[in-house]
Order: C-alpha cells, then structure tokens, then sequence
C-alpha cells in the first residue's frame, strides 16, 4: 500500500503541523490501526498489508480533523463525487484521467455529456432544480453510476 497524506490548513496561511495520524485500513474480514508519524505535508508512506484495502480512515475517533473536514481518499479502482447532497458544484475525483460523464435526470433524460480528460473535475449545479441524478463517470478502467441529491 503506498499512501500519501497532504494537508491543507484551513487558515489559507501554509503552515503545516507535524504531528502522528492514526489511519484505519479495513478489509473484508481484517482491519490494521496504524499511526504514520506525518512530518511534511504530501509525504508518502509505503505498507505491506496482507489484506485487500476496502476503506481508509483517518483519524477514526475525530481528534485530529474536525467532524466537518472533507477526507478524500481514493483507492485503486476508486472515484469520489462528493457532496452529496450537491450544494452548487460537484466534485469528481479519480486515480486516472476521466474521459466521460454522463448526468441523468431520474426521469432518465440526458441533462449532460462532458468529456473532462482529466483526474479531477467540477460540475456548476446550481441551475439544477431539486430532486435525484444519476452520474456515471468513466475512466479507461473504470466506469461507475452515483445517485446523488440536489
């Protein structure tokens, strides 16, 4: 498992805290608490684990990160979109280039197509009315449905 952990401050001023972050990795039937001594942010740490990795937590009892933050984390196969609910931008993120995004209404009408060619991609919602959409992102290896909340 290789791991990057990055911090933003959220005073926009840069400075960056040392400090030990515990991180949860959880398999189908194992879990492993570790506690990565983070001394610069976008460190990169390297774990052999002898489990599949299905989710990862940092700083699973809240002492570090408030209850609030957005923690992304991405595995192999993984996309994030987020939030969810949308407030008035989605966010998409992936491991690889994004090629494709398709929004539905939850009537099925199209309501989009875009063709981003990149990891990291936002969508303006705020003219979107309330209600349910299905959005399915795809990536050379990987293609993926969400239902989201407007």
């Amino acid at each position: 498992m290789n791991l990057r952990i990055s911090q933003e401050s959220s005073m926009n001023d840069g400075h960056f805290f040392a400090m030990y972050v515990p991180v949860r990795l959880i398999g189908e039937k194992d879990s492993l608490d570790l506690r990565l001594q983070n001394t610069y942010s976008g460190e990169l740490y390297s774990k052999n684990i002898n489990f599949r990795i299905k989710q990862i937590i940092f700083d699973p009892d809240k002492h570090l990160i408030s209850k609030n933050a957005n923690i992304d984390v991405l595995l192999k196969e993984d996309c994030i979109v987020y939030p969810n609910p949308i407030l008035d931008v989605l966010n998409i993120k992936a491991k690889e280039k994004i090629t494709e995004v398709f929004v539905f209404r939850e009537d099925g009408r199209q309501l989009l197509q875009i063709f981003p060619q990149k990891e990291k991609y936002k969508i303006t919602t705020s003219s979107w009315s309330k209600g349910v959409y299905l959005i399915q992102i795809k990536t050379l290896n990987f293609s993926k449905t969400y239902k989201l909340i407007k």
